[in-house]
């Protein structure tokens, strides 16, 4: 699965890789070495064989400026998103069509740290969107469920050095479940209408952002093709 990650999202490791400025910072207090460390880390000190001084790795404070590495997503996290997606996106028939909203759950743990100057994350999502099709002036009607299955690979990466914000950038694959059924066309003798279930294979690209309003809750938001065009909802850090 880390082999799956890695090729999907490539691309952007090396993108993110040629913006990333120095490294991580430190900063010094009397004679010791503050370094930031994620997810309530245990305070730990080590003395340096040659200058006698100690180094202390601390738990940022919630609120405090981070990057992906030393805070809000590592290796090791887990994450939860509930959400709501708008626009038209995977199984889409026509434009005059009334579609529900894309309800879906999605999860990802951070699986890989040192490939550039962020985090890889692997996951997945599993949502149901549904169309209709009202035929002008009859009571016909075509309909179409659509369940998603997706495997998704992320990257996160601080790019807008924002505190409390995880931003990320990722890839998708998997299969779309789609039932069909027409009303109108099952009257019609010498249609080639076959109701049922089919099965399509379906890729997608997304953006994302996620806002902590405390240190486990928070908000996020997606833009690209991944179900639906863009999606927003709660997310849960663990």
């Amino acid at each position: 699965m880390k082999i799956l990650a890695l090729t999907c999202l490539l691309p952007f490791v090396t993108l993110f890789h040629s913006s990333a400025q120095g490294q991580v910072p430190v900063l010094r207090s009397g004679g010791q070495n503050i370094l930031a460390k994620p997810n309530n880390a245990s305070t730990r000190s080590s003395t340096s064989k040659h200058s006698g001084s100690s180094t202390t790795y601390a738990t940022p404070p919630f609120g405090s400026s981070q990057t992906s590495t030393d805070g809000l997503f590592r290796e090791g996290t887990t994450v939860v998103n509930l959400g709501l997606g708008l626009g038209m996106g995977y199984g889409s028939p026509f434009r005059s069509v009334d579609a529900t909203p894309a309800m879906s759950i999605s999860a990802e743990r951070g699986v890989l740290e040192g490939i550039g100057p962020g985090v890889i994350g692997l996951g997945g999502l599993i949502g149901y969107k549904g169309y209709r099709y009202d035929y002008p002036g009859s009571e016909y009607n075509a309909s179409w469920r659509n369940i998603v299955v997706l495997i998704r690979g992320t990257y996160h990466y601080d790019l807008l050095q924002v505190p409390n914000l995880d931003t990320y950038v990722g890839a998708s694959i998997g299969a779309r479940f789609e039932h069909y059924k027409d009303t109108y066309l099952e009257t019609v003798p010498a249609s080639e209408y076959d109701p049922g279930l089919g099965t399509k294979f379906e890729t997608g690209v997304f953006l994302g952002g996620r806002y902590y309003l405390t240190n486990r809750i928070g908000a996020f938001a997606e833009l690209g093709y991944d179900m639906s065009y863009f999606k927003l909802g709660l997310t849960g850090r663990f």
